[in-house]
C-alpha cells in the first residue's frame, strides 16, 4: 500500500483536467483504510480472547498506540477540521481499540510463551 501512495503522490496518473488532484484523493482514501486495518487488525481476535480470558494473541503497545492514534484524529477531525472524513473513520478505529483496550483491563496483559 505504501508504494501505491508513493506512485499516486509522485506520479499522479489519474490526474485529469477536470480532477486535478484525483490522485491525491486516492492517496487519502488509501490512508484511511489503512488506519482502519492498523486499528481492527488485533482485534481479530479478540472472540479468542473473550472465550479463554488469555490476551496473549493481542499485541498491547500496537493497541494502546492505536488507541491513542484514534482519540487524537477523531478530537481532531470532529472538533477541529468538522470533517466526517476524518473523523467517521477513526471513530469506528476508536470502537474496536476500545474493545481491545477493555480486553487488556480486563484480563491483564499477557505475553506468549516462547517455545524452545
Amino acid at each position: 500500500m505504501s508504494l501505491v501512495t508513493i506512485v499516486l503522490a509522485f506520479f499522479r496518473p489519474f490526474d485529469t483536467a477536470a480532477n486535478p488532484i484525483r490522485s491525491y484523493e486516492m492517496c487519502g482514501q488509501i490512508g484511511v483504510i489503512s488506519s482502519v486495518l492498523l486499528s481492527v487488525g488485533p482485534g481479530a481476535t479478540i472472540l479468542k480472547v473473550l472465550k479463554s480470558g488469555n490476551t496473549s494473541s493481542m499485541p498491547f503497545y500496537q493497541s494502546l498506540l492505536a488507541w491513542l492514534n484514534n482519540i487524537g484524529w477523531t478530537s481532531y477531525g470532529w472538533f477541529v477540521s468538522r470533517d466526517p472524513l476524518a473523523w467517521g473513520p477513526n471513530l469506528l478505529g476508536l470502537f474496536f481499540t476500545s474493545c481491545q483496550m477493555l480486553a487488556f483491563a480486563m484480563y491483564g496483559v499477557q505475553r506468549l510463551e516462547k517455545k524452545d
